[in-house]
């Protein structure tokens, strides 16, 4: 009886394992500085470990009583080693419904790429920017003393100047950022493999009983 409990566990945990194992996050939290979004277009650019992207988040404050910007927005691009720049556009997300207020602090926000796929172990570039032109006062939160994310850096752009072309941060420094994979669905065969081993527990356990 023993035995078949601990077989039954065994099957539910690595039911339960696969489930949870299928999503993962990529992130870089521990950035105590800040740098404008007005002046330096900021970006980040990450390896890919899961082949479906499903959000992006950077942690954002709003440091003027000014009119905030109506919305933010991040491009999803692919990153050209060779070059260091920018390669092609992959997806774009907008968000204009939980920007950060005037002395609120730092908060994450989030932009939506659900349904974006990526090609695991590339790396892609990330940039964040204000779509209408009028923003001020919006601080990105990043790392200035360590390199703490090894498989990218931060991207900022040549001069005070927006829109000018962005370059790695010199000495790998990182935004405060995540991106969430999507959970990838669970292949039939994995739970048919798990229900036909407790279908067979259950046979032997009456077979047992008679």
């Amino acid at each position: 009886m023993k035995k078949k409990s601990v077989i039954l566990s065994f099957v539910i945990g690595l039911c339960f394992f696969i489930a949870t194992a299928q999503a993962s996050i990529i992130e870089q939290t521990e950035g105590t500085a800040g740098r404008g979004l007005e002046f330096y277009d900021p970006g980040q650019t990450f390896t890919a470990e899961d082949p479906l992207l499903e959000a992006i988040e950077f942690e954002l404050s709003c440091s003027t009583i000014l009119e905030p910007a109506s919305s933010l927005q991040v491009d999803l691009y692919t990153w050209d080693v060779g070059t260091n720049s920018l390669g092609t556009l992959v997806a774009s997300s907008l968000n204009s419904s939980e920007l950060p207020v005037y002395q609120g602090g730092f908060s994450w926000v989030t932009f939506d790429f659900s349904g974006t796929t990526l090609t695991t172990g590339e790396q892609y570039a990330v940039v964040i920017f204000d779509p209408d032109d009028d923003l001020w006062g919006y601080v990105v939160r990043w790392n200035s003393s360590n390199d703490l994310y090894d498989e990218g850096s931060a991207l900022f752009n040549a001069s005070f100047s927006a829109h000018e072309p962005l370059a790695p941060d010199a000495n790998g420094y990182d935004l405060n950022f995540r991106v969430t994979a999507a959970p990838v669905p669970i292949p039939a065969a994995v739970w048919l493999l798990g229900g036909g081993l407790l279908g067979l527990i259950g046979i032997r356990r009456r077979s047992a009983r008679k």
